[in-house]
């Protein structure tokens, strides 16, 4: 993880169940920020825990946190990838 990286934290704890890929390209690239997610579908998030890392300063970064304010219960990484990054291109 790059060591200027901050966490979005989980708003809820949940099952992690789904990647959307789009999505977060799209949150990446709305933000200009470099997202990294350290997670395997079927993990368990608990609340507060780091769900995804930041690399970048949006213009908003309370708008950013609010974008993944329901995904403990809809988002997760793809099966064997530990961590990936997705940027604006």
């Amino acid at each position: 993880m790059p060591e200027d990286a901050w966490p979005v934290p989980a708003s809820d704890s949940g099952y992690l169940q789904y990647l959307y890929v789009d999505a977060l390209q799209q949150v990446a690239c709305d933000h200009d920020v470099t997202l990294y997610l350290d997670c395997a579908i079927g993990s368990f998030v608990f609340v507060n825990e780091p769900l995804v890392w930041v690399v970048g300063e949006p213009g908003d970064r309370d708008a950013l946190v609010e974008e993944f304010n329901v995904w403990p219960r809809q988002v997760t990484c793809a099966p064997m990838i530990r961590i990936r990054a997705l940027a604006c291109c």
